[in-house]
């Protein structure tokens, strides 16, 4: 299992465009759960999945949940197993079952940096929107588990017969190595749609290079109004020495930005 492992007080972000989706996550305190079948990767959670059981795996599974008085029942088991349709039925079964799970299944992705360059240029309108840090206990309490997604260069093969929960965090938290750049992690839901967060769980929210100054103040009155209280605010600018972007603590003040640094 690949339960996050990093610092549980580090903020966790979310990059979002400045749009209603925003206005959204703030004013009713919610973050969206979308389909894997949505993303854009391929192959996030579109793994194949082995063959999950064997006639011997069959056999042993039953003898361990069954009295030893039972061994007749398990002789007629074996010799049962040696029909191949059998395997084909109970394997089609378990993969229809476990796909139908992995359909109505939902994620919310997340990162454990508030500075990659490409990820400000995909997820906020080309640095226009902002990124919203989270505090990750607080999320993991009131939204579930967290999990760190693993970047791999071999497609990964899933066996959801030996542990089926480790299968399917396997199944949604595997990724190419070339989102490595991303340091996503993710949680996993049942079903589609908004999840409240706790309003302390908000803590920060960085914003974008090129977000203009009246929007910055429509954001942060709008936090203020919605109730938060533990929110401190970011500016992104321009490393003058490397290609890098740095932050600088901001603030509202006569519904003017102060301490804006260039």
């Amino acid at each position: 299992m690949i339960k996050l492992k990093s610092n549980m007080f580090r903020p966790l972000y979310k990059y979002r465009a400045n749009d209603k989706y925003l206005i959204d996550l703030i004013t009713k305190s919610e973050l969206y759960f979308s389909s894997p079948i949505d993303f854009n990767d391929p192959f996030d959670s579109n793994l194949e999945i082995l063959n999950a059981v064997g006639k011997e795996e069959i056999i042993e599974h039953y003898r361990k949940t069954v009295k030893p008085s039972d061994d007749f029942f398990s002789n007629i088991l074996e010799k049962s197993l040696n029909d191949k349709s059998v395997f084909e039925i109970i394997n089609s079964t378990l993969k229809k079952e476990f796909y139908k799970w992995v359909n109505e299944a939902a994620i919310c992705s997340l990162s454990k940096t508030s500075h990659d360059l490409l990820m400000w240029g995909h997820y906020t309108n080309c640095h226009k929107g902002v990124c919203l840090g989270f505090d990750p206990s607080l999320l993991e309490t009131s939204l579930g588990t967290i999990y760190d997604v693993k970047y791999t260069k071999p497609v990964p093969k899933i066996n959801i017969y030996d542990n089926p929960t480790d299968a399917v965090i396997e199944f949604f938290c595997a990724k190419s190595n070339h989102w490595k750049y991303e340091k996503e992690v993710r949680i996993i839901q049942g079903k589609v749609g908004p999840y409240k967060f706790p309003k302390e769980a908000l803590v920060k929210i960085v914003f974008g290079v090129k977000c203009d100054d009246k929007e910055k103040v429509k954001i942060m009155e709008l936090v203020y109004n919605s109730g938060y209280q533990n929110v401190d605010f970011f500016q992104s600018f321009t490393d003058k020495k490397y290609f890098r972007l740095l932050g600088q603590k901001i603030r509202l003040i006569d519904n003017k930005i102060d301490n804006y640094k260039k």
